[in-house]
């Protein structure tokens, strides 16, 4: 690895100690004893004392723990993290991402052979046991950003599995944090970097487990939030596309044909479709006040 190439692992979290353990868990065996590599976990608002202990769970790595004085959102803490990061390159997850035993040597090495890039983002898998609305959602995510239509109208990096240069987040102001949900904040981002000519791009071996113990109530509220988030770009971007009826239409195709019993493709497409109304309703409900 190039000697000037240095990595920082920003996770914001917020009580949530129990989904952070099982993050660090599968992260810390891939940077131990690495002195190219950090990891910085943003505490945004939440109890102090559990966290603190953690730097003892983790002998071997370079573990950091800020505290935001109160809850300000994953956005605030994500600049937080970018502000005390000593790398060269930022990589974010969740505190829920569950990264592949191979993630941090992926990245690094797309970094390597990809210095040209302001940043780049991978995707997410399920596991056996995973939730069905977990399934779904996973299946979702990864559909919007490989499929090409959509690229073209809105491909963006979520901060659950991705990577920018330190300077490049920098120089574009960071994330906007008048987002306060884990919605909307990063394709925000990602537009307002695209227009400044920032270069990113997908590695779809770049891979991580995400929000396994969503359960249907979750995934439609974090589909409400979607919406609203999206209101407040659309608003913001008055330019950008909209998706037309034919990306929906093959949308539901592809969720049909993913899932191998009858009953599951159906229950998959009712999700999809219950998914699409939560964040009718939230790009709605987000006119009357602010997010």
């Amino acid at each position: 690895m190039s000697d000037h190439l240095r990595f920082s692992i920003v996770i914001p979290t917020y009580r949530r100690d129990h989904v952070l353990i099982r993050c660090l868990r599968a992260l810390a065996p891939q940077v131990s004893s690495r002195s190219e590599a950090e990891i910085i976990i943003v505490n945004d608002g939440g109890k102090r004392d559990e966290l603190d202990l953690m730097s003892a769970m983790f002998p071997n790595c370079s573990l950091k723990i800020c505290h935001l004085p109160s809850n300000q959102g994953p956005a605030a803490a994500r600049n937080e993290g970018v502000r005390q990061a000593q790398g060269t390159h930022i990589l974010f997850l969740d505190d829920d991402s569950v990264p592949a035993s191979d993630w941090f040597m992926k990245a690094s090495e797309t970094w390597e052979v990809n210095p040209q890039l302001d940043g780049f983002g991978g995707l997410t898998v399920c596991h056996r046991d995973d939730t069905f609305p977990c399934r779904v959602n996973s299946f979702f995510f990864n559909w919007f950003l490989t499929t090409s239509d959509r690229r073209r109208d809105g491909f963006f990096l979520s901060t659950c599995n991705a990577s920018y240069k330190r300077s490049s987040l920098l120089k574009s102001g960071g994330f906007k944090e008048k987002f306060k949900t884990a919605a909307g904040e990063d394709r925000e981002l990602q537009l307002r970097m695209s227009q400044s000519g920032g270069v990113f791009k997908l590695i779809e071996n770049l891979r991580v487990g995400h929000e396994q113990g969503l359960d249907v109530r979750s995934f439609l509220r974090k589909h409400y939030l979607y919406g609203r988030a999206a209101f407040h770009i659309y608003n913001e971007y008055p330019t950008l596309k909209r998706f037309p009826l034919a990306a929906y239409l093959k949308l539901f195709r592809s969720v049909f044909m993913e899932f191998e019993s009858f009953w599951g493709k159906v229950a998959a497409c009712c999700l999809m479709l219950c998914s699409q109304a939560a964040a009718w309703v939230g790009y709605v409900s987000a006119k009357e006040g602010p997010q």
